[in-house]
């Protein structure tokens, strides 16, 4: 491998960022996440009540990300994964795909090809402390995964790239860079390709140095890219929109902050007053020339109207169906525009899942001396034929569909 040439390309790439980034959007999808004062609104004083408002809002608001993504998975059914028959050894086949979690690999794929841009997994044989070889797996390639590719043709990728930023309890608790690195070459289909492995990296870049470990293994990524970005990392709508997503999640907690402060009559007093015993049926007591009076709530509705108007540019960045985030369904042609947009990322997401999970599974059955499979990741039936069915009632309704074309498209179904 051509070190220098990667030293001198990962030297250029937002590693370190898009590891925070990755490991924030991991928390965020997880219910993990939890939001920096100052990130999100002005600081407040402790033991204010501004700062309690606050605490109970986060308590009672959560992030996007969970829901865009079960969302973005909703056009695909993982239940209903196929493979094809190969021509031998059919039983003995049958046999090893049905003791695979298919359903639960491919999601989790098509989550990393959702939220990092890179959908990466390896076949390979586990060795035991004592060098004996265990039963073959399927691991899925989590942290930064890069392809790194030859600087005469970017579009041929000569090798993958992964890091993984860790704290290392032997350095006193100094964060430390787990990296490794699968060499293609001009390595062939079935070749040997070299795989180096650095353990504790103080920068991820540094590839200079001579590897913990480096060996010829048969084993090799299977992958599918969502897109690349200027510095070679893999993109995806999610990383591309975090602004977007983190904008609508300041704006729901500062409403909800907001609530909490003005969403109840607040009592105003001149004078001295026993506000101590205010509550239902109680009686206020205050000076002769003092008097005292109730503030209605104020009116929240712009950052309702706010929060309303940031889902629906969320859903359109994600290609989501019209409503499906809890904002107004869009009508007649705008509704059949987001629809047809999830659609073809559903079908997009769909090949792409099913190309990786073809690869692996197949590396995975020779590792057990079987012949390899095509597999099949389906769209959810189901679910489009109700938003083709909701498009052609709304296109009944607003009278933008003759029911001759109506009728047709109901016989369909």
């Amino acid at each position: 491998m051509n070190l220098q040439n990667l030293v001198k390309r990962a030297r250029l790439l937002n590693i370190a960022t898009r590891a925070r980034d990755l490991e924030q959007l991991r928390d965020m999808m997880n219910g993990d996440y939890t939001p920096i004062l100052n990130k999100f609104a002005p600081p407040f004083q402790p033991g204010t009540s501004r700062a309690a408002a606050w605490h109970r809002a986060l308590n009672t608001t959560s992030n996007i990300v969970p829901v865009l993504m079960n969302k973005a998975l909703a056009g695909l059914d993982f239940g209903g994964i196929t493979w094809s028959e190969p021509d031998t050894q059919t039983d003995a086949v049958t046999d090893a795909m049905r003791s695979v979690d298919l359903p639960h690999l491919a999601r989790n794929l098509a989550i990393e090809y959702k939220l990092g841009g890179a959908a990466a997994v390896i076949a390979q044989t586990p060795l035991d402390e004592a060098g004996n070889a265990q039963p073959p797996t399927m691991t899925i390639l989590r942290g930064v995964n890069l392809p790194y590719t030859e600087a005469a043709d970017p579009s041929k990728i000569k090798g993958w790239y992964r890091a993984i930023e860790y704290i290392d309890d032997t350095s006193e608790g100094k964060l430390r860079w787990w990296v490794e690195v699968y060499d293609f070459q001009d390595a062939g289909p079935e070749d040997p390709i070299t795989h180096r492995v650095w353990y504790s990296l103080p920068d991820p870049t540094h590839l200079g140095f001579q590897p913990d470990d480096e060996f010829q293994s048969i084993a090799r990524p299977r992958f599918a890219l969502y897109g690349t970005g200027t510095d070679g990392l893999p993109t995806s709508p999610l990383i591309a929109n975090m602004g977007r997503v983190f904008g609508l999640y300041a704006t729901e907690l500062r409403l909800a902050t907001s609530e909490e402060l003005a969403a109840y009559p607040m009592l105003l007093t001149r004078g001295e007053s026993d506000v101590e015993s205010v509550g239902p049926a109680e009686s206020i007591a205050v000076e002769s020339d003092g008097d005292a009076r109730w503030m209605e709530p104020g009116n929240l509705e712009e950052l309702r109207q706010q929060v309303k108007l940031k889902r629906d540019q969320v859903r359109e960045a994600f290609s989501l169906p019209g409503g499906s985030l809890g904002n107004d369904t869009p009508s007649g042609e705008a509704l059949q525009e987001a629809n047809r947009g999830f659609m073809q990322e559903s079908r997009a997401l769909a090949s792409s899942v099913s190309r990786v999970l073809t690869d692996v599974v197949s590396d995975y059955l020779r590792l057990l001396g079987l012949p390899g499979v095509t597999v099949d990741v389906p769209i959810e039936r189901a679910y489009m034929t109700n938003l083709q069915l909701e498009i052609v009632t709304k296109g009944i309704e607003y009278g933008v569909l003759p029911e001759k074309v109506a009728a047709r498209r109901f016989q369909q179904f």
